[in-house]
């Protein structure tokens, strides 16, 4: 299953635990009255084995989850690990404090999931990867695109900002001076009322032409210095502020560079081949 899908089942049990709490606490006679011993036979172990899920789901899924709800889970694991596992706290003050543990962090991972610039962030990736594996398919399109690789890398930006905005996103790319450029007509960019009425996100790329493999770290420097120049939150709410893709167009498929996490923003390295092999031609 995908990280949403076990974060909700893990919701579930967290709720769970909740509420056979509180029926624990509202039906005791008297404060600390646990006659079975529920609480410290079945309960609290259960609230213990929920933290090893949640370790468990963090390792699963750390590469997918938005970074701001992965970096929240990753926080409460290592100040929270002792409390769950080595103290084994028991009755009714542990239940009070695993309970109120696990529904806190359960409450910041699901706000931070609703990230809107997550969502948007996975809507580019779709995007390109639409584009790949349509140069596959499509015999037309790969020309088009072989033809703009063999002229100049502008071509390809033009191309790509077309397809981008099928997806509903409109790219631009940094000035030299640090301002946003339209990537199809090359005039300043600024937001206004028909790019917002058009776009659902206003989304920063760097292309590059690789025509010698050899020459991608070199492209990659480049393009990174150059979408670093942008000021960032110009073209105001519809920008996505926390990802700016660096988009390498080359012959063959290209193994790219680590992306980079710098001041709050990730840069994506994209490789779009316009004459790929399917993997199994490969």
């Amino acid at each position: 299953m995908g990280f949403r899908q076990d974060w909700d089942a893990l919701g579930v049990r967290i709720d769970g635990l909740a509420q056979a709490g509180l029926f624990v606490v509202q039906t005791a006679p008297a404060v600390g009255a646990d006659f079975y011993g529920v609480l410290n036979s079945v309960v609290l172990p259960n609230a213990a084995e929920t933290f090893m899920l949640l370790e468990q789901f963090h390792t699963a899924h750390e590469s997918s989850l938005p970074p701001r709800a992965g970096e929240a889970l990753k926080r409460f694991i290592h100040l929270q690990g002792g409390f769950f596992k080595d103290k084994k706290p028991t009755g009714f003050p542990a239940l009070q404090g695993m309970v109120a543990l696990l529904q806190s962090i359960r409450a910041e991972v699901t706000h931070y999931m609703t990230d809107l610039e997550f969502a948007q962030h996975r809507r580019v990736e779709r995007a390109f990867e639409h584009l790949k594996r349509s140069l596959i398919v499509d015999e037309q399109l790969a020309t088009r695109w072989e033809a703009a690789f063999d002229k100049h890398e502008t071509h390809c930006e033009k191309l790509g900002a077309v397809h981008l905005l099928a997806h509903g996103l409109w790219a631009f790319k940094a000035s030299e001076a640090g301002a946003a450029t339209d990537l199809i007509l090359g005039s300043p960019l600024e937001a206004d009322d028909h790019v917002e009425a058009v776009a659902d996100a206003l989304v920063l790329t760097e292309w590059k032409r690789v025509t010698d493999p050899k020459d991608l770290p070199s492209h990659a420097a480049r393009a990174r210095s150059q979408a670093g120049k942008y000021a960032a939150g110009i073209l105001g709410g519809v920008e996505l502020r926390s990802f700016r893709y660096l988009v390498f167009v080359s012959e063959r498929d290209l193994v790219m560079p680590k992306d980079i996490l710098e001041g709050g923003v990730h840069y994506r390295h994209i490789n779009i081949p316009v004459m790929a092999k399917t993997p199994s031609t490969a």
